[in-house]
């Protein structure tokens, strides 16, 4: 992965292969809003019209240049909801997290994961027990 040009742009999508409504929760986690690489370097900003000063040019490379790339919370978790068979598609823009430095080299590959909590029935009750973890990651190689 380098840096010139513009930012790294990639797309996530979170798909529903149920046959029912789901509930999922964090979903700015689960669409890898504000995720962090295992070396806490990089970051991943929702790359959409609201988010177009969250990030510039500087020192060789795409850094952020608000904490999280601007992605707005509130402290509440976030729910989203998936019909059976719907997917969700978040653009993303890959860059330097604001208070790291710019990588020397190319990056050979980049892991990003997240855990999600999901429910399979988006109506039932908020408690611990309806709800199942889930580990969500991927990894990004140098073509």
């Amino acid at each position: 992965m380098r840096y010139s040009g513009s930012p790294l742009a990639l797309t996530v999508e979170l798909t529903n292969e149920t046959n029912e409504e789901i509930a999922f929760v964090e979903r700015r986690s689960a669409l890898f809003h504000g995720v962090r690489n295992e070396t806490d370097d990089l970051v991943l900003i929702p790359d959409v019209d609201s988010n177009e000063d969250g990030y510039e040019f500087s020192d060789s490379c795409w850094t952020e240049t608000i904490a999280g790339g601007g992605v707005v919370g509130n402290g509440e978790q976030q729910v989203g909801y998936l019909d059976p068979g719907e997917t969700v598609p978040q653009p993303l823009l890959l860059l330097v997290r604001m208070d790291a430095s710019c990588p020397e080299s190319p990056l050979e590959a980049v892991s990003f994961a997240t855990t999600i909590a999901v429910r399979r029935d988006a109506d039932a009750s908020d408690d611990a027990d309806s709800w199942e973890e889930h580990g969500w990651e991927f990894t990004l190689f140098e073509a």
